[in-house]
């Protein structure tokens, strides 16, 4: 049986959710992050990938939270960033 093909832009849910968690980055990365989000393909979504997407998610979530990897604040990602690609904008 075919799973029901889904569309990122059919699930407002979802975009209110990753902006809501775009917060965390801190007022300098919600643009870049407001762009992300506004160019998603609004194109069928791949098999498998909300799962994948998750499985990731709780996979980096345990990751901080255990303290394997060390997070760093937003301006601070946004400053190595312009830093290591200085023509993009």
């Amino acid at each position: 049986m075919r799973s029901e093909v889904r569309y990122a832009t059919d699930n407002p849910a979802s975009i209110r959710s990753a902006r809501k968690s775009s917060y965390a980055f801190g007022a300098g990365a919600r643009p870049a992050i407001d762009r992300l989000i506004a160019s998603l393909d609004d194109g069928p979504a791949d098999e498998g990938v909300e799962q994948a997407w998750a499985d990731e998610i709780k996979l980096r979530v345990d990751e901080v939270r255990s303290e394997k990897v060390k997070t760093l604040p937003g301006d601070e990602v946004l400053r190595r960033l312009a830093k290591e690609f200085p023509d993009e904008h």
